[in-house]
């Protein structure tokens, strides 16, 4: 293995061990929150307030992170990282400018803007979303402006950064809801957003600060950053459909039965959380090489390391669905089954669980995929294959909706993240060897025979622990779970085996 690769396979040890410590104090935030606050017309409200800032802004957040990372790296290796500084500079105080107008305008519109995402939600649910809305919306200044300091960071290789300010932002926002919640009710669970990402800000402040200076610098027409904006447009176009079909998910959401969209959350929430310590951790570390090999016009090392990275996925990835859909009434409970959350509450929440989990894998290929065009700044050819995706999910949404419910929406979600990655991989040709295929479907072959094993082997130990401990019996199923696909995986895939404990020991 090159050095190169062996260096991005030690990052993606380090972000994924922070990672997982990120992942389970978010674990252990929805759990205190499932815990203090439960299903309610509140809780909905909350869900609503959280989440509208982030679909509204994200447009803004994903392109600065996207269109950064390739050209701070380009500026780097061509100009120096003095002219790289500026560039930084620039762009954060466009970003300032822009997003403190937005969030202005947004305040003043809170109750429309409300109405549009949420129109069936009962008025109480209204009266309380409008009210948490003014809070969070500041939050969009400041996670816009440490976007361009992740980005930053990243460039640089200090991927442990990345993570510590993640790890931060939850125990600021766990300390809150734990401390103020007998005392101001769910809005210490709002408070903690806000203050949180103040404190995420500051703290990605301090990392940057030999990169970043922080000082006011309006020289807006910086050929650089007329580059990132011409980047920026397709990327505008690709994420603003994406929150159209998150809006229409809300949309269909806010009419079905009260506590709906609180399951749906705390379904996707805790998915999530394995989401991102797998698909997080290794895309934080691996974008910025794809960046880095463009910069050298490397194909060869590009492709390897593309490859590397789905490969890594593959191994990771399906037996983590597998065994988290077989589990997943046991793992629900031991995130949420305690104070106002109710058995019944946990019952409905597994079954959409499982539905999220399941399009893990295709979230993580999409991804990966994406950032290999962002890396070559195309941002076209997403964005193409995302509005097709998103046509479809927004019809699904409608239509399964109707039929399933909530669990209608999650189904819609998987169908449209599988045609995106499909799409997505047979465009990626144009950057890569097309030859070194068949090395990726010969190891999707020997991990999907492991946990065919692995499942069988899950299933008929799962009787034998019925009745027992939640927390025993799913730590007992998931040694077996590890014990039997590592067994499989040492028989059948050896070679890779190998090469995994060879960088492990450089």
């Amino acid at each position: 293995m090159s050095k190169h690769s062996a260096n991005a396979a030690k990052s993606v040890v380090l972000v994924f061990v922070l990672s997982l410590v990120t992942s389970l104090i978010s674990f252990f935030c929805e759990m205190v929150y499932a815990n203090y606050f439960g299903v309610s017309a509140e809780t909905d409200a909350f869900t609503i307030a959280s989440q509208i800032p982030v679909i509204l802004f994200s447009v803004v957040t994903s392109s600065v992170s996207t269109t950064v990372i390739p050209l701070y790296s380009k500026i780097k290796h061509n100009d120096g990282i003095e002219r790289a500084q500026q560039f930084a500079s620039r762009f954060l105080t466009l970003l300032a400018v822009v997003s403190i107008a937005l969030v202005s305008i947004c305040e003043l519109l809170a109750p429309l803007i409300v109405k549009l995402f949420a129109p069936g939600a009962e008025q109480i649910t209204f009266d309380y979303a409008v009210r948490f809305i003014r809070i969070t919306f500041p939050t969009i200044i400041f996670t816009g402006l440490m976007s361009i300091c992740m980005g930053v960071i990243q460039v640089h290789k200090r991927f442990g950064k990345s993570s510590v300010l993640s790890i931060v932002r939850q125990i600021v926002y766990i300390a809150f809801i734990i401390s103020l919640h007998r005392h101001v009710g769910i809005y210490a669970a709002v408070l903690g957003l806000l203050i949180s990402s103040i404190v995420e800000f500051i703290m990605a402040l301090a990392f940057t600060s030999r990169e970043i200076k922080l000082s006011l610098n309006f020289h807006f027409k910086d050929s650089n950053i007329i580059e990132a904006f011409k980047m920026s447009v397709p990327i505008f176009a690709g994420i603003g459909a994406a929150e159209i079909n998150r809006l229409v998910d809300k949309i269909v959401v806010s009419f079905m039965e009260s506590g709906s969209i609180s399951m749906l959350n705390y379904a996707s929430k805790l998915s999530g959380a394995f989401t991102s310590l797998i698909i997080g951790a290794i895309s934080t570390v691996m974008f910025p090489y794809f960046a880095e090999k463009v910069s050298q016009n490397d194909k060869k090392g590009l492709s390897e390391t593309f490859f590397l990275t789905l490969n890594t996925y593959l191994f990771l990835t399906i037996p983590i669905i597998a065994g988290g859909i077989i589990l997943r009434q046991e793992l629900v409970e031991i995130a949420f089954l305690r104070g106002a959350f109710t058995k019944e509450n946990a019952t409905a929440v597994a079954v959409l669980f499982a539905g999220y989990l399941f399009s893990m894998l295709f979230s993580a290929l999409r991804q990966t995929s994406t950032k290999l065009f962002y890396a070559n700044r195309d941002t076209k050819t997403p964005m193409i294959n995302t509005l097709i995706g998103i046509g479809l999910n927004i019809v699904l949404n409608i239509v399964l909706g109707y039929y399933f419910g909530a669990a209608g929406i999650v189904y819609a979600t998987v169908a449209s993240t599988a045609l995106i990655s499909i799409l997505l991989l047979i465009s990626a040709k144009k950057y890569i060897y097309f030859t070194m295929w068949r090395g990726f479907f010969a190891v999707l072959l020997k991990v999907l025979i492991c946990v065919f094993g692995m499942t069988v082997a899950l299933l008929l130990a799962k009787p034998l622990f019925d009745g027992i401990n939640n927390i025993l019996s799913a730590l007992i199923l998931v040694l077996i779970g590890i014990v039997s696909y590592g067994i499989l995986i040492l028989l059948l895939a050896k070679k890779e085996v190998k090469e995994i404990i060879r960088v492990a020991k450089k």
